[in-house]
C-alpha cells in the first residue's frame, strides 16, 4: 500500500462559518468546541491513497463518506485501520499458510473496546466468518501489534471430535455422534500445525461447548442416568475440559444420521426428539 499525504486545507470555510455564528455563551462554548472538531478533522486528512476493493469496502462499511474513500482520500484514524488491516493479513499468512483470508467488516478499538475486532472469510468459503482480534498500543514514536483468532477451530474440530468420540465409547456403546464448537480466540501455538496430541498433553487448552448424541433405543432407560454420569467421569478423568450436553435420543431422523442432521432433528422436533438430558462442566481450576 502506498501513501502520499498532503496537507488538506477543504474544511476552511467551515472554520469560517464556525466562527462568525456563534452567539451567547452556550454558543461561544458550542462554537470553540466545532472550532477544534473541525481544524482536528482538517489535519487528520490523508490524500491519495491507494487501496485494493477489499480495503475500500473494508473503510466504507466503517465511515461516513464512502465518495471520499473511493477517491483515496481518508483520515488518519482510516489510514490506521489500513496499517491494522495489513499486519492482521501478515499474522493470518504465518499461523495459516495454507490458506487465503479476507477481512470483510472492522470494529474499530475504542474507548469502549480494548481491540479492534475484524470478522473474516477463509479460502473459497463466503458464508463462514471468524474472528480477528487485533491489539495495538502506542508508544512515543511507533504502535505495535498484536493478535488474537478462532479460525484454527477449522484445523483442529475434526480431529478433536474423534478424540472425544473415542474416550466417550469407552464407557457408552449407544453413543453416535459429538459435535464440538470451538470459538475462543488463541495466538501462538493455535495454527496449521496444531494436532490433537497438544491437547491431550495440555501444550494447548480448549473448552469447547460439546453435545454428545447417544441413541436410547440401545439402551435400557433405566441406565441412562448412569450411562451419561459415565461419560463425565470419563471427561474429567482425562481432564478434557469444556461444557457438555448429553442428548438420549427415542428415535433418529435415519440410521448414521450425522451430528448436523441429528441437531436439526432435535431443533424441529424440540422436546420429543430426546427422551434424556444431561448437562455437566469440566474446566481447568
Amino acid at each position: 500500500m502506498r501513501m502520499r499525504v498532503k496537507k488538506s486545507i477543504f474544511l476552511l470555510g467551515i472554520l469560517t462559518v464556525i466562527m462568525i455564528s456563534g452567539c451567547g455563551k452556550a454558543d461561544d462554548i458550542r462554537q470553540k468546541e466545532d472550532i477544534a472538531a473541525a481544524q482536528e478533522e482538517a489535519d487528520e486528512i490523508e490524500e491519495d491513497v491507494e487501496m485494493t476493493q477489499e480495503q475500500m469496502d473494508l473503510l466504507i462499511g466503517i465511515s461516513v463518506n464512502a465518495d471520499r474513500i473511493r477517491e483515496g482520500k481518508i483520515y488518519s484514524w482510516q489510514k490506521e485501520i489500513l496499517n491494522q488491516y495489513d499486519y492482521a493479513l501478515d499474522y493470518l499468512k504465518e499461523k495459516y499458510p495454507s490458506h487465503t483470508f479476507h477481512l470483510v467488516s472492522c470494529d474499530p478499538k475504542s474507548k469502549l473496546n480494548t481491540f479492534s475486532l475484524f470478522k473474516m472469510t477463509a479460502d473459497e468459503d463466503s458464508e463462514t466468518y471468524y474472528d480477528l482480534y487485533l491489539y495495538s498500543e502506542e508508544t512515543e514514536n511507533s504502535i505495535s501489534y498484536t493478535a488474537k483468532d478462532n479460525y484454527y477451530q477449522t484445523i483442529i474440530k475434526t480431529p478433536y471430535e474423534q478424540y472425544l468420540m473415542e474416550r466417550i465409547g469407552e464407557v457408552c456403546d449407544g453413543c453416535i455422534g459429538v459435535s464440538s464448537s470451538i470459538t475462543s480466540v488463541e495466538g501462538e501455538g493455535y495454527d496449521e500445525q496444531m494436532t490433537v496430541e497438544d491437547i491431550k498433553e495440555k501444550r494447548l487448552l480448549v473448552s469447547p461447548i460439546s453435545v454428545i448424541y447417544m441413541d436410547g433405543r440401545k439402551s435400557d432407560p433405566a441406565q441412562y442416568e448412569k450411562i451419561a454420569a459415565s461419560i463425565e467421569k470419563k471427561m474429567k478423568e482425562n481432564l478434557i475440559y469444556g461444557a457438555y450436553t448429553v442428548y438420549v435420543l427415542s428415535e433418529l431422523p435415519k440410521e448414521d444420521a450425522t451430528t448436523e442432521e441429528l441437531r436439526d432433528f432435535i431443533g424441529e422436533q424440540g422436546d420429543g426428539a430426546s427422551v434424556y438430558e444431561y448437562t455437566f462442566q469440566q474446566f481447568q481450576s
